[in-house]
């Protein structure tokens, strides 16, 4: 079983991120002062940082977001674009409350939307609320994956829905298949 202090540990995400060969990860937010490792693990395999609603930090290969997440949603509509010629995209959240997300994580999702929107060939399916249980989360992205085989894009309003993400998309050997974002 996963539990959550390592299913929300930075160190586990940086990680799972370098075991999947990631380009880009979104993260909530990012210690000024990396560990070390966490530091070398992330320059050895060219990880780019975007921290979003944190503070800026020492790692030279990250980029600050203040709070503008709408923007942020903006940015990865048109990533998936660049991506994906077209796509069928899956909107992830994690809720530490009981179902509901936060405004910063609805602000993303409208950026998304709004932006998918305005591209040729994009289609924005209906968001999945992840539990902050890891095998629960799996489970539900599991079923949301079945009931949408088409979905070849899965946005992530948060680091802990995209590791889950990719943690099944990595089980069902379909990492080639679905780009995380």
């Amino acid at each position: 079983s996963l539990s959550t202090d390592l299913y929300e540990s930075l160190e586990y995400k940086v990680k799972t991120a370098a075991a999947l060969d990631m380009d880009v990860m979104i993260l909530s937010d990012l210690p000024e002062d990396l560990d070390p490792d966490i530091l070398e693990l992330l320059q050895e395999n060219h990880i780019f940082v975007i921290v979003v609603d944190g503070q800026p930090s020492s790692y030279e290969n990250s980029a600050w977001i203040g709070t503008d997440n709408r923007e942020m949603g903006v940015r990865a509509a048109q990533l998936g674009a660049e991506r994906v010629a077209e796509y069928q995209a899956g909107v992830l959240a994690t809720s530490f409350r009981g179902g509901t997300i936060s405004a910063s994580r609805k602000e993303r999702q409208v950026g998304f939307e709004q932006e998918a929107a305005r591209q040729e060939g994009m289609t924005v399916l209906p968001e999945q609320i992840c539990t902050s249980n890891g095998l629960e989360a799996m489970q539900r992205v599991r079923d949301y994956m079945s009931e949408n085989p088409d979905m070849n894009l899965i946005y992530c309003l948060d680091s802990a829905s995209g590791i889950t993400a990719s943690r099944v998309l990595l089980e069902q050997g379909r990492t080639d298949d679905v780009y995380v974002i």
